[in-house]
C-alpha cells in the first residue's frame, strides 16, 4: 500500500487554476489520487459543479447541497471538520498510504514534503497561518497524515461539535476544536498528536523559504460562472506565476555605484556546471513545450525548475545571493524561476529583433539574473535594450552568469548550429 490521495476539499473556488498548477509542477495525476470535495454553490450562488468536473473524467468528485446542518454550525472551523469527516466517511481509506487535505484555493510545494517522515497517530500542518485572522477561522490550508490517521482525526473532532437538533448553541462547544485561533495548536481533542510541517516533513530548508513561499493563497479575479478560461483567470497573493510581454522605459539607473548590470564568469564549481547542463539536455525535450510568437520561436519553458529538481534549486539560491551580493544587496526573495532553451533557429532580421523585446514582470522591484548553461555558437546574442538606443550583448559562455535591472528591456540569444539553455532568474 504506497498509494497517496490528495483531497481538494472547500467550496469551488479557483480549483480548476489550482488544478492545472499542481499538474503542472507536480504530475499530480501520474503521483496522486485524486478527490475534490465541494458543494452546489459557489460564493452563495447556484453552482454547476458536474458540469466543471466533466472536463475532468479521472478525478472523482464528493458533491452534495448545501445541507442546513453545515450551514447553521456558522463557525468556520466546525464546518471544516464537519465537510472533512463526511468527506472521509464516503472514501475508502485503508486503500491509501498517506492522504493530504488541500484548501481550493491554495498551492503548496509539494517537492518540500518527506511523505517518509510521516509517522502514526499524528496529523501535520502550518501551526503559525491563523495569526492576525479572526477567532473563527482554523489551521487548515493544509493536512497531512497517515490514512487511518487522517480519519481517526476527523472522526474524533466531529463527536465534540455542537449537536443543533439537540437544541445546543451552535456557536459555543464545551471542548475547543484543534488548530483553532489561539489555542494551542499542539493539542486534539483525542489522543491524535499534531506537529508542524515545517519542523518535521520538509526535505530541506533554507533561508530563501518561508511558509509564505511554501503555501501560496490564490483569489479570484473577476470569475464568473460563464468565464471560459477560468481556469487561468487566478493571481497569486504571494507568488508571480505569469510573464507579461509589457515593454516599459528604463529611465534612471539605480543601485551601489549605479550598478545596473553585472557579469561573472565561472559563477558555480565545473562539477555543477557539468551537472546542469547534462540535465538541461536530458530534460527539456520531453518537459517543455514551444511558443512562438508571429512566427518567431520564443523558447522552450520549463517554470520552477528549482522545484522540479531540488538539487538545482540549491545552484539556483547560490546564484542568486553571489549575484546580488555582486551588486551590494541582500537577497530578500526568489520571485520566480525557470529553464528555458530555443533550437538553432534562422537569422533574424533588424524588426525581428524589436518584436522579442520584452521585460519579465511588469513591476520595477526586481532583477533579473540569467546563467548561461552551455557553450554555443550564436548569430544573435543576449541583449540589454539601453533607453539611449545602445543595444549590449552578452554571448553563451557555459558557467557565466549576468544580473541586470529588470526595468531594462532585453531579448533573447538564438544559436547557429545547437540548442542553447539558460536559466532565467526574478529576485529582489
Amino acid at each position: 500500500m504506497n498509494k497517496n490521495l490528495i483531497i481538494f476539499y472547500g467550496e469551488w473556488r479557483v480549483w480548476p487554476g489550482i488544478y492545472e498548477l499542481y499538474k503542472e509542477r507536480y504530475n499530480i495525476d501520474n503521483n496522486y489520487d485524486i478527490i475534490v470535495s465541494t458543494w452546489n454553490q459557489n460564493r452563495g450562488k447556484p453552482f454547476r459543479i458536474k458540469e466543471w468536473m466533466g472536463k475532468y473524467p479521472h478525478i472523482s468528485l464528493i458533491s452534495k447541497e448545501n445541507e442546513p446542518y453545515c450551514m447553521s454550525l456558522k463557525k468556520v472551523e466546525h464546518c471544516i471538520i464537519y465537510h472533512c469527516k463526511t468527506a472521509l466517511d464516503l472514501i475508502d481509506t485503508s486503500q491509501y498510504e498517506n492522504i493530504i487535505l488541500c484548501r481550493t484555493d491554495v498551492i503548496t510545494r509539494l517537492h518540500k514534503l518527506d511523505l517518509n517522515k510521516v509517522e502514526e497517530n499524528t496529523i501535520y500542518r502550518w501551526f503559525d497561518n491563523i495569526d492576525k485572522t479572526p477567532d473563527s477561522f482554523m489551521n487548515d490550508m493544509m493536512f497531512v497524515g497517515k490514512s487511518n490517521t487522517i480519519k481517526k482525526y476527523f472522526d474524533d473532532e466531529y463527536k465534540v461539535l455542537p449537536n443543533i437538533f439537540k437544541g445546543e448553541n451552535f456557536n459555543t462547544t464545551d471542548k475547543l476544536l484543534s488548530g483553532v485561533h489561539g489555542v494551542d495548536p499542539t493539542k486534539s481533542v483525542s489522543d491524535v498528536k499534531c506537529s508542524d510541517i515545517e519542523n518535521h516533513l520538509l526535505t530541506y530548508y533554507d533561508e530563501t523559504d518561508s511558509k509564505t513561499q511554501f503555501i501560496s493563497l490564490v483569489k479570484e479575479r473577476g470569475y464568473t460562472d460563464n468565464t471560459p478560461d477560468y481556469e487561468h483567470d487566478i493571481t497569486f497573493w504571494r507568488e508571480w506565476i505569469w510573464e507579461t510581454p509589457n515593454v516599459s522605459k528604463y529611465n534612471s539607473k539605480r543601485g551601489i555605484d549605479n550598478v545596473i548590470y553585472s557579469y561573472v564568469e565561472n559563477i558555480l564549481p565545473p562539477d555543477r556546471q557539468n551537472y546542469i547542463e547534462e540535465y538541461a539536455k536530458s530534460n527539456t525535450s520531453e518537459s517543455a513545450s514551444i511558443v512562438n510568437e508571429g512566427g518567431k520561436q520564443k523558447g522552450y519553458n520549463i517554470p520552477f525548475i528549482n522545484e522540479k529538481n531540488p538539487s538545482i534549486g540549491k545552484d539556483i539560491v547560490h546564484m542568486s545571493k553571489s549575484m546580488m551580493k555582486k551588486n551590494g544587496r541582500g537577497l530578500k526573495s526568489i520571485i520566480r524561476n525557470r529553464l528555458v532553451y530555443t533550437e538553432p533557429h534562422p537569422p533574424f532580421g533588424e524588426e525581428d529583433t524589436k518584436d522579442l523585446i520584452h521585460r519579465d514582470l511588469p513591476d520595477d522591484d526586481y532583477w533579473v539574473i540569467l546563467y548561461f548553461v552551455n557553450d554555443v555558437v550564436e548569430h544573435k546574442p543576449f541583449e540589454l535594450h539601453m533607453d539611449s538606443g545602445e543595444r549590449i550583448p552578452f554571448y553563451a559562455k557555459k558557467g557565466s552568469a549576468l544580473i541586470f535591472d529588470g526595468r531594462i528591456p532585453h531579448s533573447n540569444g538564438y544559436s547557429v548550429d545547437g540548442d542553447r539553455y539558460t536559466i532565467n532568474i526574478n529576485v529582489n
